[in-house]
């Protein structure tokens, strides 16, 4: 996301700031290229935001146990 979007650097914590140099720092180019060529980048950037939005101060949200029983339904389908 720092590597495509600038302004999302910005609104790093300084936590994520440190995590993200631990990570090598945002993506190169030809990592960018290479991260747009697999063909679920779209859906990672999707996890991705989310993981931001579950960020968000004063915004109430369900518990797991809410959600329980899609996510065994989903894991149940993948299973062989």
């Amino acid at each position: 996301m720092c590597a495509v979007e600038p302004a999302y650097f910005d609104q790093l914590s300084s936590a994520s700031v440190h995590t993200l140099s631990l990570q090598g720092g945002p993506m190169s180019i030809d990592e960018v290229a290479d991260f747009v060529s697999n063909p679920y980048h779209q859906d990672a950037v999707k996890v991705r935001k989310c993981d931001d939005y579950g960020k968000a101060v004063g915004v109430e949200s369900k518990l797991f146990m809410d959600y329980a029983t899609m996510l065994q339904k989903i894991v149940n389908g993948h299973l062989n």
